[in-house]
């Protein structure tokens, strides 16, 4: 049993890569979102920015087009 015991791979690489891509204390369901750490990736940060500022991106959009085209509603 010992004999086994070492042979295995203990995955300190996996582990490591999980321990950086998890957050430390993740949500209780993924429907929450927010388990993976930001920085991980450049595109599922840009999609949180968005998520979380839409709105005020819309609102600012259409600010400015109602200043540029003197349409006011």
């Amino acid at each position: 049993m010992a004999a086994i015991a070492v042979r295995l791979d203990a995955l300190e690489d996996v582990t490591a890569l999980i321990e950086t891509t998890l957050v430390a204390e993740p949500p209780l369901t993924l429907v929450d979102g927010g388990a993976i750490a930001s920085s991980i990736d450049a595109e599922l940060d840009e999609l949180r920015t968005i998520s979380s500022t839409g709105r005020q991106s819309i609102a600012a959009i259409e600010e400015r087009e109602r200043r540029r085209t003197g349409i006011t509603s």
